[in-house]
Formats: C-alpha cells, sequence, structure tokens
C-alpha cells in the first residue's frame, strides 16, 4: 500500500501491506542481522522507526533466551503459587541457590558440571561438610592394575556347512518302501 524510507542501513524493506484476508494494514520490516540471517516482521506499530522495530525483537528473542536457560539450569518444575510475586519469589530462591551453588563449586574446584554440583549438594544437605568435602574429592584410584592374568586365546572354530551337497547312497528296498520320500515318484 505504502513504501517507507529505511533509517537503518540493515533494513531492506519497510512498508504498510494487507497480510491475508483481513482489512486492516500491517507494518512490514525486513531486515539482516550481523550472520547475514533475513527477518521479516509484521507489526501494527507504526509510531516506532524501524531500527526500534529491530531492536525490540532483538530483546524480545534474548527473554526467549533467557526463560529457556531457566529451565535448563534452574528446574523449576512445580510453580508453588499462580499469583506474581509468588512466582517471582520463586525465581528468586531458585537463581539465589544456583549462585551460591556455584560459589561452593569454585571454592572446591570441583569438575563436575553446574547442575551434576547442584545435584551433589542437595544428596549431602543434611550430612556433614567433611562428608561432603570427602565426597567431593575422591581417592584417586591405582594407576597399575597388579599382575594380570595373561588371557588363553580362544581358538575360532570354522563353520560347519553340514552335508548339503554328499550324495548318499540308497538302499534297494528303501526305494520300494518309500519312494516319495527320496523324490522318485
Amino acid at each position: 500500500m505504502e513504501e517507507y524510507e529505511p533509517t537503518h542501513p540493515s533494513v531492506i524493506q519497510d512498508a504498510k501491506v494487507l497480510y491475508g484476508i483481513s482489512k486492516t494494514p500491517v507494518r512490514y520490516i525486513e531486515f539482516i542481522d550481523e550472520k547475514e540471517r533475513t527477518y521479516r516482521i509484521l507489526t501494527t506499530r507504526f509510531d516506532l522507526t524501524d531500527q526500534q522495530v529491530m531492536e525490540i525483537y532483538r530483546n524480545r528473542w534474548m527473554i526467549e533466551l533467557f526463560f529457556k536457560w531457566i529451565k535448563q539450569h534452574l528446574k523449576l518444575t512445580k510453580i508453588w503459587s499462580t499469583k506474581p510475586q509468588g512466582i517471582w519469589n520463586q525465581m528468586f530462591l531458585a537463581l539465589i541457590a544456583f549462585g551460591l551453588s556455584l560459589i561452593v563449586k569454585l571454592e572446591t574446584e570441583s569438575q563436575k558440571t553446574p547442575w551434576e554440583f547442584f545435584r551433589f549438594l542437595q544428596t549431602y544437605l543434611y550430612k556433614s561438610v567433611a562428608s561432603f568435602k570427602k565426597k567431593l574429592k575422591p581417592k584417586k584410584k591405582k594407576k597399575s592394575k597388579g599382575r594380570q592374568k595373561v588371557p588363553i586365546p580362544i581358538q575360532k572354530k570354522t563353520p560347519s556347512f553340514g552335508n548339503v551337497a554328499l550324495v548318499k547312497e540308497v538302499k534297494k528296498k528303501e526305494v520300494r518302501k518309500h519312494p516319495r520320500k527320496l523324490g522318485n515318484y
């Protein structure tokens, strides 16, 4: 319907269009990011510049990645409250627990992943710190396996294919008794 002049060098096209069967016009913005990927955005915000729309999209994507990280690392499997303040409290508590476990992980110089270390902390929550540290750094295993038995080599047997090609002598009496059995009709 109408073409706008792009205000940012990354913007390829900025236009007012009709999309689908809707009679309400929308704004179409097409731009390229730093990695040469093309994005096409439809919005009803005509009051923003094309650069502001690009920034809103990038920030929205960062928020999506943040929630993905929360789901993967904080393991919020059960929501305690449906009220906004309750959800915020639960997220803050999970972030604090995750941060504290990372601090302890760095201080103990553990080689475990953050999630493995957090699970390890949960296991030793009600036990002594000494037992936690003892299990965290187990004794090194012996490098030598001691005197080993020499394994006896197993000889492979050649497969037997049976007696498929062998010809069996047929006695005259067997032919008379069972002619079908031997193929004589």
